[in-house]
This record gives C-alpha cells, structure tokens and sequence, in this order.
C-alpha cells in the first residue's frame, strides 16, 4: 500500500516534495505516547526512532534534499 501511495504523491506533485523516508506502524509509538516521551528519548536507538530523525531532517533541511545531497546522521563519518 505504501509503495502505491508514494507512487501517486510523487506522479501528483513530484519526487522533490515527496519525503523519502516513511514511517512504518510500530507499538513503540504507542509504549512512548503513554509514558509521554518522544520516541527519540524513548528509545534513542531504537529504528523507530531513527526514522523519525530521518525525517526530521528531511522536513528541516529541504535545500540538502533539493540538491540530493545525503541527510545528516548523528554518527561520525
């Protein structure tokens, strides 16, 4: 469903405004929502939370996606 979804977001109004990363149905949301806690104090290394500063990044830093340039990590290169 995902795969079908993205597909007509990026033919409707182009790859560039399309968010590459996708955030996946996961109950540790839900284990973090209840303890009032974003997920990324949660779990820090959890993959959801991962994701979610993927994304972060995506929504924050759109000059770095319009050149295709990677997202920043938190790792040292």
């Amino acid at each position: 469903m995902h795969a079908i979804t993205r597909r007509l977001l990026i033919d409707s109004l182009g790859e560039e405004h399309v968010c590459r990363t996708a955030i996946p149905y996961a109950d540790i949301y839900k284990r973090a929502i209840n303890l009032r806690k974003p997920i990324t104090f949660h779990a820090p290394q959890s993959e959801a939370a991962q994701l979610v500063s993927r994304l972060a990044a995506e929504l924050i830093m759109p000059v770095q996606l319009s050149h295709r340039l990677p997202c920043p990590t938190n790792s040292p290169t």
